[in-house]
């Protein structure tokens, strides 16, 4: 049935599926490979909800294109509740300023069911290459311009961002080297492939613990406290104001009844404030963000396409 007609269905009837909501499995889209910051903390998610909603939600990793791919199979789905994804607002609100065409509209064929957290990225290095500082690196690239790659979960990802960012901010010649995902690219960054990553935290956290990779500073306006030895941007560079990072959510189609998505919205609020939940989210780099209304929700999505917007825009980022 066309989205239109769904659309249109009476309003009685959508009130009646609200109120047996969910009576079979959901599905939940990871629009990145497994591995990666979004699907670390997406599987997370997804747990929790299919614990309070007593019905399973099943995983389904869709990468590609900075998200698109695994984002047009949930703007054609059916808005019933059934098929949701967990996907990043910066990458998401994103999209539309890179490229010239996508095969669905950001702004009205989703609604931000949930937004949930928030973690910096870490600037990571592979070991063999002598480095231990941001000001050592920065003293490298400037000695090798024009030579110096790095490495992004993906075109127009945070992390490309964090790196054109970074690259405006000093002056630097780097060349960035897109990934279809954050693991893939932590992978080339420990076997040498790849010099320099900007990283989620939670993607490398691991890798960090186990000595596999140099951090060297972190993305967020504060220090992480996962890595508290380890300085921001703004402090080990001078750059005040630095700031770059993924904030995450569930997202329905547009036309999912309002009182499914409020439903996700509380189930998920309430999973992610249990205390192990808490614990692990930490872990992994990433900061749970008070609940937040409908209203709130949508407040947050238009300021980070607005910020994100600028960042591209200085950059002339576009992509095909």
């Amino acid at each position: 049935m066309h989205r239109r007609a769904l659309l249109a269905t009476p309003f009685l009837a959508t009130a009646a599926h609200a109120d047996t909501w969910p009576d079979r499995p959901v599905r939940m889209i990871i629009p990145w490979p497994p591995g990666g910051g979004n699907d670390i903390v997406g599987r997370i998610v997804s747990e929790r909800l299919a614990h309070a909603l007593s019905r399973p939600v099943v995983v389904e990793n869709r990468g590609g294109s900075n998200g698109v791919i695994g984002a047009e199979v949930v703007a054609k789905s059916r808005p019933d509740g059934y098929t949701l994804m967990f996907h990043s607002v910066t990458s998401h609100v994103v999209n539309p300023v890179v490229y010239p065409r996508l095969p669905y509209d950001t702004e009205r064929d989703f609604i931000a069911a949930s937004i949930l957290g928030y973690s910096a990225l870490a600037i990571i290095v592979n070991p063999g290459l002598g480095i231990r500082t941001l000001p050592e690196l920065i003293a490298r690239i400037r000695a090798q311009p024009g030579r110096f790659n790095y490495a992004s979960f993906g075109n127009a990802s945070a992390g490309h961002l964090a790196g054109e960012l970074f690259k405006q901010r000093l002056g630097l010649d780097i060349v960035h080297v897109p990934y279809r995902g954050g693991g893939p690219a932590l992978a080339d960054t420990i076997s040498g492939a790849i010099p320099m990553n900007f990283s989620g935290i939670n993607t490398a956290a691991s890798a960090l613990r186990g000595g596999l990779v140099v951090p060297l500073a972190v993305t967020g306006a504060e220090r992480s406290s996962i890595l508290p030895d380890v300085p921001t941007v703004a402090e080990a560079a001078g750059l005040p104001d630095f700031e770059m990072g993924v904030t995450y959510a569930v997202w329905a189609p547009a036309g999912t009844p309002d009182a499914i998505v409020e439903r996700i919205a509380i189930e998920c609020t309430a999973g992610l404030r249990d205390p192990g939940a808490q614990a692990i989210l930490a872990q992994n780099g990433v900061e749970v963000l008070a609940p937040m209304s409908a209203a709130q929700r949508a407040a947050r999505v238009a300021r980070e396409a607005a910020v994100l917007g600028r960042v591209v825009r200085e950059s002339r980022l576009t992509l095909e």
